[in-house]
């Protein structure tokens, strides 16, 4: 709920692959998602790392995403900082909640990856 719990950032190592994708928007930029199986359900998490986006720091890029989910799938184990977004409404007879998002990624083979690199 709005304004409640004790933590609104982490760390997390998922015990399953993940997998990146962009999710097409109408009438917005492609989103950046992050796919996990989750036992009898599927996280699908937006990703906020600004190292998947292009200068602009609003425009995926693709490339980027593509080559760090080959990383993935290759079983790169991978370290997620995760967070909470800002409260927002998915409907308008909805109330505003946080939702856990990925803020950034750590991969294994790279950890220190910087930005445009």
């Amino acid at each position: 709920p709005l304004r409640q719990g004790n933590a609104s950032l982490g760390c997390w190592i998922p015990n399953a692959t993940p997998t990146l994708y962009l999710k097409t928007r109408e009438g917005k930029p492609d989103q950046v998602r992050l796919s996990l199986p989750r036992g009898e359900f599927e996280l699908d998490l937006s990703v906020t790392d600004i190292r998947l986006y292009g200068p602009d720091h609003v425009t995926a890029n693709p490339t980027v995403i593509t080559a760090v989910n080959d990383r993935l799938q290759r079983g790169v184990e991978v370290i997620l900082a995760v967070g909470l977004s800002r409260p927002f409404s998915t409907a308008p007879d909805r109330p505003e909640v946080h939702w856990l998002q990925v803020n950034n990624l750590h991969l294994r083979d790279k950890p220190l990856w910087p930005l445009g690199k």
